[in-house]
């Protein structure tokens, strides 16, 4: 999370750790991008509680767990090993606050809170300044067209025209499809093309990773449930690879 309007639905949202998108299909599909984190150091931005926190600390060197929500932060520390010293939440910004040096960066619906274009291209070469040489960043974006895939965790509404910088209402819903809640925070809305741009003018490489779903969610959920969710699950994988000097 980058914004603290989240702290009064700390409790509530960690009922989203079990939606169905982000076990079987964000999670699985992330790790893929961060690949082996075996002696990196990582920042994980807008770390909520921590779920993506713990599972990359379970290998890496040491992971940075950021949010400026400080409840968000309370329970992302009560829900994590006291044993683990190589975990490092801090209440920081990504947009505002000094970056550690860091071989990854994970900042899954973290790039859509860049409030315009100018401030996105800032975070990019501010992200790309943090990475150590060869290093990656792996963003998760929303790109809302207008589905209502509540099923699998998320309902998408877009406040205006399809234009980089419209306003993205989030409504997120548990397992069982029941609504948990509107988030508090707009997202705004950036074309894969922007993105690209911005991250390739700060000196990045850029890929996109075709979403994942797990055999486990479709052994829980069945085939027919996932059928059509990954040609467009409103998400955009982008992999930002530090390897040239920037334009």
């Amino acid at each position: 999370m980058t914004d603290a309007g989240y702290d009064p639905i700390a409790e509530q949202y960690i009922r989203t750790n079990m939606k169905p998108d982000k076990r079987f299909s964000i999670a699985p599909t992330i790790l893929k991008m961060v690949g082996i984190v075996r002696n990196k150091t990582i920042l994980d931005a807008g770390c909520g509680n921590g779920i993506f926190t713990r599972t990359l600390a379970c290998d890496a060197w040491d992971v940075y767990g950021w949010d400026v929500s400080g409840q968000q932060l309370r329970i992302a520390k009560e829900m994590t090993p006291l044993t683990w010293p190589n975990v490092h939440y801090q209440e920081k910004n990504i947009f505002t606050d000094e970056l550690p040096r860091v071989d990854i960066i994970n900042a899954p619906f973290v790039i859509n809170y860049a409030r315009s274009v100018e401030e996105l291209e800032q975070l990019m070469v501010r992200c790309y300044a943090a990475l150590k040489s060869r290093g990656k960043l792996v963003g998760v974006v929303d790109l809302p067209s207008g589905q209502n895939l509540g099923r699998y965790g998320a309902k998408k509404r877009l406040l205006g025209p399809a234009e980089d910088g419209t306003p993205i209402e989030i409504t997120v819903f548990d397992s069982g499809g029941e609504e948990i809640c509107t988030l508090p925070s707009l997202a705004r809305y950036y074309k894969k093309e922007t993105l690209e741009v911005a991250a390739r003018k700060a000196g990045f490489s850029v890929s996109w990773q075709p979403p994942l779903v797990h055999p486990k969610g479709i052994e829980m959920y069945g085939a027919e449930f996932w059928k059509g969710y990954t040609d467009n699950p409103e998400l955009g994988y982008m992999l930002a690879r530090k390897s040239r000097p920037p334009e």
